[in-house]
């Protein structure tokens, strides 16, 4: 176990058994001893995690720095601490808006035809990020044609991604509202 220097766990470490470095090469030469590590996580500058990647196998049991491995969601959080965005890795985003009495939860459908950076709610947060962290969303990339034809070049493929994002397009702005009483107590 690898700690920070504010005594966080940043990566953990455990013997596998002995296989492939990558899973996805059916090529790759058979490793042992092979060792299985925690996912990578970037925290914000009040230690909460801001990005989380997979674990991974390695080679060895030493340290291994900012290693990237898959997939991961990007975290945005308020002054409070709390979740008001997450960006997916297919570029779908949600949202929660908090108010007062009142807090909408937004998920990925609700979202689906919103551009992230000019929202009300957490455009700011978005465009701190490289457009092409996020540009285009899922639905910009299904249905303009250029980009669409260019990402799904198997006409089935394309059709069926089509369908999907107009399918998902009769769930944009959607939310889920949840009402509160004066202790905080959800009641509606």
């Amino acid at each position: 176990s690898y700690s920070d220097g504010l005594g966080r766990e940043i990566q953990k470490k455990a013997q596998a058994e002995p296989g492939p470095l990558d899973l996805t090469d059916p090529q790759a030469a058979i490793v042992t001893p092979r060792w299985i590590g925690s996912g990578w996580t970037i925290l914000d500058n009040k230690g909460k995690p801001v990005r989380q990647y997979e674990p991974f196998f390695s080679a060895t049991h030493d340290f291994e720095f900012a290693n990237k491995v898959g997939v991961t969601a990007t975290l945005f959080y308020d002054p409070l601490e709390r979740v008001v965005a997450t960006l997916h890795p297919n570029n779908t985003w949600e949202k929660v808006v908090f108010g007062p009495w009142l807090q909408k939860t937004w998920d990925v459908n609700d979202t689906v035809q919103m551009n992230p950076k000019t929202d009300p709610n957490v455009g700011e947060l978005f465009s701190l990020l490289p457009d092409a962290d996020y540009l285009p969303t899922w639905y910009q990339l299904r249905t303009t044609p250029a980009s669409a034809a260019a990402a799904f070049p198997d006409p089935t493929a394309l059709s069926n991604e089509v369908d999907a994002a107009n399918k998902a397009a009769a769930h944009n702005a959607t939310p889920t509202a949840a009402l509160f009483d004066v202790l905080g107590r959800q009641f509606l």
